[in-house]
Order: structure tokens, then C-alpha cells, then sequence
């Protein structure tokens, strides 16, 4: 039987907790980033929700005729919530309504994945590109046009 000095055995014991404290903290920051992704979608998905509430009730639609600039006003400010991108109200025919990117207004996508989610009545999130930058892209079906 071959006898290690007390060094060897010690520094092979050391290495080896550091080698399990690296892989352990490894797999603990991967599901935290995981964990902050998912939060952070279901939050949009949650300012969704309330865009989709606020747009459609009958006290808007009241307001918007005593002040005009107020949907317009109402899209910019909602895109300066932390990580918001741009935001589109596209109607169930593909034509965006309303966007924080005013160009696009009035234009007509083509995207199945809108009429998908119009059919299931459930959120699609997707990953996309925008402005060069890596995105999740959340369509959540509102009330129809």
C-alpha cells in the first residue's frame, strides 16, 4: 500500500472542496439568473396586463376625447420601466395600433405567433433581437380590438 504525506492529503482534500465550492456556486448563480429572468417576465407580463385593463376601460376612452396626447403620452412613459424595450398594441388583423416607436404606427405585421396567442388566449414569450441587443419578447393577448 502506497503511504501519502500528511501535505498530499490534505492539499488533495482542499482542492477537491474547492473544486465542489466552484460547481456548487456555479449551478446556484445559473438558477438565480434563471430565477431573475423569469421574474422579471412575469412583471412585464403584469405591466401587460395593466396596459391591456387601462386601455380598454370605458373611463380612458372618456379621457382620451378630453385630452388629446394622452394615449401617445401614456405609451413613452410606460417604456421607461426598467428593461422595456419598446411596447406594440397590435390588433388581431396584425396592424399595430399603437407603438412607443411612432413610425410604426398604422403599419401591418406579420407575425403567426400573434395569432396564435389570439386563438390559445395565452402568453408566448420568445427570444428577439432588437436594436442589436438580445430580447425576450413577450405577446400577451389583450381584449380584442
Amino acid at each position: 500500500m502506497k503511504r501519502y504525506s500528511l501535505y498530499s492529503v490534505i492539499l488533495g482534500i482542499l482542492s477537491i472542496l474547492v473544486v465542489i465550492n466552484f460547481i456548487s456556486i456555479y449551478f446556484s448563480v445559473t438558477q438565480h439568473r434563471e430565477d431573475l429572468i423569469e421574474s422579471a417576465i412575469e412583471e412585464k407580463t403584469h405591466l401587460a396586463e395593466i396596459i391591456d385593463e387601462t386601455m380598454t376601460s370605458p373611463l380612458w376612452i372618456y379621457r382620451l376625447a378630453l385630452v388629446p396626447g394622452m394615449e401617445r403620452a401614456f405609451i413613452r412613459e410606460i417604456t421607461e420601466f426598467e428593461d422595456v424595450k419598446y411596447i406594440r398594441i397590435v390588433t388581431s388583423d396584425g396592424t399595430i395600433y399603437k407603438s412607443s416607436i411612432e413610425e410604426e404606427w398604422g403599419k401591418i405585421i406579420k407575425e403567426p405567433d400573434i395569432y396564435r396567442v389570439i386563438e390559445s388566449g395565452k402568453k408566448i414569450v420568445k427570444d428577439q433581437t432588437f436594436d442589436g441587443e438580445k430580447i425576450k419578447l413577450i405577446i400577451y393577448p389583450g381584449h380584442q380590438d
